[in-house]
């Protein structure tokens, strides 16, 4: 029994139920400035790198379906923090996972606090919300897509950094498992891609300190490449 309680073990058993549950509990857009990071994603889905300044604001061209959806979802205003939910609305949530929208409409957003945000950030949220695109699915089949893709990439990461790391496997599984770090992991925010590139890092560096004799030029490879895109983070 022992040789099954291990830190790697324990992580990879408890964070996908974890997640999964803050992934379908917690509403749509409800995480912080979830709505732009959304718009953001679904702007790099589309092809579109850079964002478009018009005037003082900075977005992009998004399709008016997406937006009614997140006017509708978002009470308050969600730059300021003051954002409400009406548990009412669970009862509005099915629609919006059954009924395909035309998405061909579009109407210009300001998401000026993420536009400037790098792609590699939103890359595993993009695949899903690419997927949920590709199979013309209902539109908030676009949101749980990034979600769940994010959460994917978290867990697997740490995985991986937990079985790497020399010292502290314990430390590095109960600070990924803390609810606030879970919560992040499954939301659309650009913390999640940044906390496990982290978590990975990190490992990677005591490895080579504790651990390997000699450091090679592929470890120092590796070590340029994820802070390069920790940078772009």
């Amino acid at each position: 029994i022992a040789d099954w309680i291990r830190p790697e073990i324990v992580f990879l058993a408890v964070a996908p139920i974890l997640g999964l549950a803050c992934l379908i509990l917690t509403p749509p857009f409800q995480v912080a400035d979830e709505p732009s990071h959304f718009f953001r994603i679904v702007q790099i889905a589309e092809g579109k790198i850079f964002g478009v300044r018009k005037g003082a604001e900075s977005g992009g061209e998004i399709p008016s379906a997406l937006v009614a959806m997140r006017d509708h979802f978002v009470d308050g205003d969600p730059a300021s923090g003051a954002v409400r939910w009406d548990r009412n609305k669970w009862a509005s949530v099915t629609p919006y996972l059954t009924r395909r929208t035309d998405l061909s409409e579009r109407q210009f957003v300001d998401f000026r606090n993420m536009a400037r945000y790098a792609p590699v950030v939103y890359l595993p949220q993009v695949v899903g919300v690419g997927i949920a695109r590709v199979l013309n699915l209902p539109p908030l089949w676009l949101v749980y897509g990034g979600r769940f893709c994010a959460l994917v990439l978290f867990v697997w990461l740490v995985y991986r950094a937990i079985r790497m790391t020399p010292i502290c496997p314990w430390g590095f599984a109960v600070l990924a498992l803390l609810p606030a770090m879970i919560y992040q992991a499954a939301s659309l925010s650009a913390d999640s891609t940044t906390n496990a590139l982290l978590f990975f890092f990190a490992a990677l560096v005591f490895r080579y300190a504790f651990y390997k004799p000699t450091v090679t030029r592929r470890d120092i490879f590796a070590l340029f490449a994820l802070g390069v895109l920790i940078g772009l983070c």
